[in-house]
């Protein structure tokens, strides 16, 4: 028992005083307790806080979704090769975050289709991947993009080809002109290297192709036709042929290159016609970053992207040139419209 109340006991004690000492510890008690409740309110208040990390320019919660479809994408390809097809898009992320105000969200496939089933928002705000899928796939989805930039390689360059490849044991076809009487496996018609600018290729050799030729969608498997059928060759990236061997998916050095195709563009980066200026771009500059940024351009395995001159959307938009055409400096901009 305190102090407090063995005074109130005492001969001197008077009434007043035993009241105050009565009252007193009621009093603190509710005080402790109230203390308590906003304490604990105040701790309940900072647990609902979101636990996402944005960054502090951020004043817009739609999601800014990239849809990647670059097959150097760590994502999209093996972790076989150090500093190839190691492409980390993630490093590019806050850098777009910051640029435009936005939370950003990756998503990875070899498919456009895929890309917008999966969007959030129903649509995608950047696309980046090789130059003559991404324009097939926009073209059968009746999607309008405009052409931002190349992407090039750690070389600088903007551009990649296919080539023409048989077994290593194959001692008669030795360049293309020896593939006439051979069956020549193609690949996929949207991979314009593989296909349309190959059969253009076999063509300054007086070589014809069927009307339908054979294709495959994976390189791997028409790779593996040519043990079944004799007097055979593969029309195949000449990424793809590093990957299959650097992954020991086919023994290295049993394809033999007979002859390469005409250089196509490779990777590039899009957005829809309908995004506006401003967007664009902030787009834009959160790219140029990559030249002047050692990690980000040894994240994406690049020397930075080269941009179209002046603005492609506004003349997309203005001129609605039919998919496929090319338009602007050098002809480099191509675009699918609708």
């Amino acid at each position: 028992m305190d102090d407090s109340y063995a005074q109130c006991r005492g001969a001197n004690a008077t009434p007043l005083f035993c009241y105050n000492v009565a009252m007193m510890k009621p009093r603190l008690f509710t005080l402790l307790l109230a203390m308590f409740v906003i304490g604990c309110t105040a701790q309940q208040e900072t647990k609902q806080e979101p636990t996402t990390t944005k960054h502090p320019l951020i004043y817009d919660d739609t999601p800014f979704v990239v849809a990647v479809m670059d097959p150097l994408a760590v994502d999209l390809a093996c972790a076989c090769i150090p500093g190839f097809a190691q492409r980390q898009y993630r490093a590019l992320s806050p850098v777009l975050a910051e640029a435009l105000g936005r939370p950003v969200e990756l998503q990875f496939s070899a498919s456009l289709e895929n890309h917008l089933t999966r969007s959030p928002t129903g649509r995608v705000d950047l696309v980046v991947g090789k130059v003559s899928v991404v324009q097939a796939d926009a073209a059968k989805l009746q999607v309008s993009l405009g052409f931002l930039g190349h992407l090039t390689d750690p070389n600088g360059k903007t551009t990649h080809h296919a080539v023409f490849v048989v077994p290593s044991d194959d001692e008669e076809a030795q360049t293309i002109a020896d593939l006439e009487s051979y069956t020549i496996f193609f690949g996929s018609p949207d991979a314009e290297e593989k296909y349309a600018v190959a059969v253009a290729t076999l063509a300054t050799y007086g070589i014809a192709v069927p009307e339908s030729p054979p294709t495959f969608m994976m390189p791997i498997d028409a790779v593996f036709e040519l043990y079944n059928v004799e007097k055979s060759a593969a029309v195949i990236a000449r990424y793809e042929k590093i990957l299959l061997e650097g992954c020991g998916t086919i023994e290295k050095g049993g394809l033999r290159i007979v002859g390469t195709t005409a250089e196509v563009p490779f990777v590039a980066f899009y957005a829809p016609v309908s995004t506006n200026q401003q967007d664009i771009d902030n787009i834009k500059s959160a790219l140029a970053k990559i030249k002047d940024d050692e990690n980000l351009r040894r994240s994406l395995e690049t020397t930075g992207v080269q941009f179209s001159i002046g603005s492609n959307v506004e003349a997309v938009k203005k001129k609605k040139e039919p998919i496929g055409h090319w338009i602007g400096h050098s002809g480099e901009d191509r675009i699918a419209v609708r």
